[in-house]
């Protein structure tokens, strides 16, 4: 079954950010019934580990990159290898300057749906549902990916979610290099 791949902040606010993720996530996944699992790429992949294992995930995936080869190229080919292996029915991640610098390039190679600025996300009878601000924020605008496989979303960071839930055990680790 598919599931959700969330890929994890690495820089700044890190930590807000990755419970926003996870938290949205698991909620979306209770919904659909799918599980959630992590992708951590970057240079600080290691130093990440500890501190994403601890959610409520079916496994984590880290991919240290070394910091003269972390360009967003380098990136966008990591996640379009990642998406292929995992084969998520939604990827999310941090809307941040960053993210958007590799992220339309993987959903155009993969011919993914595509959504950014993500301010809410549900599930109903067709499938996923996301809206965004459109027009300069005058309006809101609901996207649905019927026609797509997988959806890639970036999530603004004033989107509300519940606590991400936590585990007693570390979620399994699976180090790609």
């Amino acid at each position: 079954m598919p599931g959700i791949l969330i890929v994890a902040e690495t820089e700044g606010d890190a930590a807000a950010r990755n419970e926003q993720l996870v938290g949205l996530a698991q909620s979306l996944a209770k919904e659909s019934k799918q599980d959630v699992s992590i992708a951590i790429l970057g240079p600080d992949a290691d130093r990440l580990v500890s501190l994403i294992s601890q959610f409520d995930v079916r496994h984590v995936v880290a991919a240290a990159l070394e910091p003269d080869k972390s360009s967003p190229s380098a990136r966008a080919e990591l996640l379009i290898d990642l998406i292929r292996a995992e084969e998520p029915s939604v990827v999310l991640c941090c809307d941040s300057l960053r993210v958007r610098s590799f992220v339309a390039a993987v959903a155009s190679e993969l011919r993914l749906g595509f959504a950014s600025g993500v301010t809410a996300a549900w599930y109903d009878d067709s499938g996923l549902v996301v809206q965004r601000g459109a027009f300069g924020d005058l309006c809101t605008l609901d996207m649905d990916f019927t026609d797509k496989g997988i959806a890639l979303v970036t999530v603004d960071p004033q989107l509300r979610t519940d606590p991400p839930r936590r585990s007693a055990t570390a979620a399994p680790v699976r180090t790609v290099v």
